[in-house]
């Protein structure tokens, strides 16, 4: 029996992502004021470094069980790499490509 994938509503990988955004920065020194929403960006608003954003894609690909996701479509935009990710731009990703993968 083929196993079929069950699309997550955004509003549930919205708070997945938060989540997962709140523990990759567990014990930061950085300070946020604002409320972590969809507009925040990781780098410019969390301090995110690239080792950050490597740990955050593995905690996504641990949540969600999938080792296939095409994260090169996240991170690169013209064949360039993006300085920067908002939160809405991962769940807007992880919606369009969960059930394909």
């Amino acid at each position: 029996m083929e196993q079929q994938h069950v699309v997550p509503q955004e509003e549930v990988v919205l708070d997945d992502v938060i989540r997962m955004v709140d523990e990759v920065a567990t014990g930061w020194d950085h300070e946020f004021s604002d409320e972590v929403g969809p507009e925040t960006r990781l780098v410019a608003d969390l301090g995110f470094e690239s080792m950050d954003m490597v740990m955050l894609l593995i905690a996504i690909e641990g949540h969600y069980q999938r080792q296939n996701l095409p994260f090169d479509r996240l991170l690169t935009r013209d064949g360039q790499y993006v300085a920067d990710l908002r939160i809405g731009d991962v769940v807007d990703f992880l919606v369009r490509h969960l059930p394909a993968a």
